[in-house]
């Protein structure tokens, strides 16, 4: 397991037309129709979770140590946290990658 606290093994999978993105070491997931719907819904979800973390998660023993993932996710743009998390670039519902599967091309993993 990685040391650093941005590096949140994201995994993202399609199946039956929608795509899921999920987080292995933390309760937050994102799914929508499209990519870049899952994407949108993920980051609200990120959002949320940094609020929950503020309010009260930040006393809880499995949460504690997520306070530079935290910090970061309050100090970024949906911009920047999506090229952190995926590597590539998002604006305005479009999505832009290279190499990227699309739905049928099986999951991607993206650790």
């Amino acid at each position: 397991m990685s040391t650093d606290p941005l590096d949140l093994h994201v995994d993202v999978v399609t199946e039956d037309g929608r795509w899921s993105i999920l987080f292995a070491f933390l309760p937050i997931a994102g799914e929508g129709d499209t990519l870049a719907d899952a994407i949108e819904d993920t980051i609200a979800a990120l959002q949320e979770y940094a609020q929950d973390w503020i309010d009260h998660l930040h006393t809880a023993p499995d949460h504690t140590g997520n306070s530079e993932l935290v910090q970061f996710m309050t100090r970024s743009t949906d911009e920047q946290l999506t090229g952190r998390l995926f590597g590539f670039g998002y604006d305005s519902g479009v999505v832009r990658w290279g190499n990227f599967p699309g739905p049928g091309q099986g999951p991607p993993r993206m650790a």
